[in-house]
């Protein structure tokens, strides 16, 4: 019936809007409503042909949809949210402000910004926004075992985002020690700083690929899709 595809457009519009909602970097960037309708829609038309048609209308069934795009776009926020914490750490140590000797107390993290940006762009080009759209086919009747596996399965996604970014931080603290006495302190941060994030980011371009493939397959393997 027209009413039921109409219900079921309706419905998968509704959950693709609560991911959209909470998702990482739509939010960052302070995107407004009317962008976020448009790439709810997108979703939408995406995952509508692969959706079987709803056999009554049940508003439970919408709530439950809503909640979950909601739970699903504040899970997705967790490796990014875990990439501000490692920033932070590495700002409040290796800030412009400390190099040039002000007074002021707040790290201007400029590298680490930098750093941020260009793995969500890697992020974004290597085709992870095809794991929220896997996500978004979830059906939400699941337990909470489940849930507790999509946390832990997302943690390994943030520390696989981290990892490069915190090793190339230690090779450039023991890198700094040996030259600090060579050069001024304010080289060795223009220097090795911006190297270590470029190195980084380089692991990410050659390695995050085949990544999202295994996140695809661990999300499929969690769940019933």
């Amino acid at each position: 019936m027209p009413e039921l595809q109409l219900a079921t457009f309706f419905t998968i519009f509704l959950k693709a809007g609560g991911f959209i909602a909470f998702a990482p970097i739509v939010n960052d960037l302070k995107i407004p409503v009317v962008v976020k309708t448009v790439l709810a829609l997108g979703y939408t038309i995406i995952l509508y042909p692969e959706t079987p048609d709803l056999i009554e209308l049940d508003l439970l069934e919408v709530i439950r949809g809503v909640t979950f795009g909601c739970l699903l776009g504040l899970c997705a926020r967790l490796p990014i949210f875990i990439l501000h914490m490692a920033i932070s750490a590495f700002g409040q140590s290796y800030s412009l402000s400390q190099y040039l000797n002000t007074s002021q107390d707040i790290a201007a993290g400029v590298l680490g910004e930098i750093y941020k940006w260009c793995v969500c762009g890697v992020l974004a080009s290597s085709g992870a926004i095809w794991v929220g759209l896997v996500g978004l086919q979830m059906s939400p009747n699941i337990d909470l075992k489940s849930i507790f596996d999509l946390i832990d399965w997302l943690t390994e996604v943030a520390l696989q985002v981290v990892a490069p970014f915190l090793l190339f931080s230690v090779i450039f603290n023991l890198i700094s020690g040996f030259v600090n006495r060579a050069m001024p302190q304010l080289m060795v941060m223009l220097v090795f700083a911006p190297l270590s994030v470029f190195l980084a980011v380089l692991f990410n371009m050659e390695f995050l690929k085949p990544i999202v493939v295994v996140w695809v397959d661990g999300l499929l393997k969690l769940f019933e899709v």
